[in-house]
């Protein structure tokens, strides 16, 4: 077929040339040979295909042909070794972000993973309080009705659950994720409550963990939360946002806001710069409520305002005083981490829920951990309560199914002891705060 380059018929060269266009790199060698060939036609059609077919080693040979005594063969060899060496410089950022996704995937599944073990193992609590121990309900020595009366039950996102507890979103995106949220799951199926998973952002970056978020053949009948970052919002395509809802079956998105934490990571993202606008456009198109919440620093009045004129259907004011997820990245990474100081940075629950109430429908969470901080956080102004701690803590000692009925039962003992027959009674017991 090289031959055939030097055919005098022009038809003959033309149909050589594109026969060799489909050569692989077993015909570089003969190319590289046809280099060298007196005919100056042979000399620029084998540059011109080692163009299309040379990788990094072929350069070397093409360089000497940039002196050839024909010009359209300098030319040609000349524009070949500028294309292989484009296709080199592509094939390497190829390489490279690939290379990056594959770490970031590996720091997210490993992030989530440690998450969970220090918070378990090492407590990561705030020094400073919730705020529920300044609360006090003012006892009814005469409440006039029976405890079998209470009834606490409500509805959440359309379904009625037997009292108003959320177990919060944690975990999910590494391979224990997937007992633990099931176990969870089975458990506020059994108690008819409501919850939620821990973020998917991995479940993005690895459509494989989605495992290790789905829940709902254990928890059918319940209220169930999906997850996202706000961060996450603005780089992630909106159908990659709603796969997220519509691959667990949830009920609702709840994005997470979580400046603080991710600050003191070192790998971080600390650009908030368009989050708000993410969360509207989100609202706008999805076909679930989304709910806004912070991750244990608080939210205040204004911006529980900005988030409804956004769009969110509820919050969660997860304020300072139960899990410092601060704490928690300064225990992960020691002295690498960021800035020190901020272990007790946000505001605390109850100040979050005073703020907040009556802005959006309300869940408060952030160091309830107990039926009775929970009472406490309804009578203040929330529609639900939500705990992750207490209830990740006694599912790993086996202990969740007694830690979930003591919770309800403080919930029932504190509507009874100020007269309280339902929610919305005890939504108006009367309180003294210190």
């Amino acid at each position: 077929m090289i031959k055939k380059l030097d055919d005098p018929k022009t038809l003959v060269r033309q149909e050589a040339y594109e026969d060799l266009l489909y050569f692989d790199e077993r015909a570089i060698p003969k190319l590289i040979k046809a280099l060298k060939n007196k005919n100056r036609r042979i000399r620029c059609y084998a540059a011109g295909l080692l163009g299309e077919l040379g990788g990094e080693h072929v350069i070397q040979s093409l360089t000497p042909i940039l002196n050839d005594k024909d010009k359209r063969t300098r030319e040609v060899a000349s524009e070949s070794i500028e294309s292989i060496k484009k296709t080199l410089k592509l094939k390497d950022q190829h390489t490279i972000k690939v290379s990056l996704q594959k770490k970031d995937m590996q720091q997210t599944e490993s992030r989530k993973k440690d998450h969970v073990e220090l918070v378990i193992a090492k407590g990561a609590q705030y020094a400073k309080t919730s705020g529920f121990e300044r609360v006090d309900f003012i006892h009814n020595a005469l409440p006039e009705i029976s405890l079998s009366s209470v009834d606490l039950s409500t509805k959440f996102l359309g379904k009625s659950i037997r009292y108003p507890l959320l177990i919060t979103g944690m975990t999910g995106g590494y391979s224990d994720a997937e007992k633990i949220n099931r176990g969870l799951a089975a458990a506020a199926q059994k108690h008819s409550i409501a919850f939620g998973v821990g973020s998917q952002r991995a479940m993005i970056e690895k459509p494989e963990l989605a495992k290790t978020y789905k829940v709902r053949d254990v928890a059918p009948d319940i209220p169930l939360l999906a997850n996202i970052g706000g961060f996450q919002l603005k780089k992630y395509s909106f159908g990659q946002i709603d796969s997220l809802v519509q691959t667990i079956e949830a009920d609702a998105l709840a994005v997470h806001l979580n400046p603080l934490q991710e600050v003191i990571q070192p790998e971080g993202d600390t650009d908030f710069t368009g989050v708000l606008g993410a969360i509207s456009a989100t609202c706008d198109k999805l076909s679930v409520p989304v709910l806004v919440k912070e991750t244990g620093a608080g939210i205040s009045q204004e911006t529980a305002i900005k988030l409804k004129e956004a769009g969110a259907k509820w919050l969660d004011v997860s304020g300072a005083g139960g899990t410092s997820w601060s704490k928690v990245e300064y225990l992960r990474y020691l002295k690498n981490a960021g800035v020190h100081g901020f272990e007790d940075w946000g505001i605390p629950t109850v100040e979050a829920i005073i703020q907040c109430r009556g802005v959006l429908p309300l869940i408060a969470s952030g160091g309830v951990r107990s039926g009775i901080d929970g009472a406490k956080a309804i009578a203040l102004g929330a529609d639900l309560c939500g705990a992750a701690y207490p209830f990740i803590k006694a599912l790993r000692a086996k202990s969740l199914e007694q830690s979930l009925g003591v919770f309800e039962k403080q919930m029932q003992i504190c509507a009874y002891l100020t007269g309280s027959k339902t929610i919305e009674e005890l939504k108006k017991a009367k309180m003294r705060i210190n």
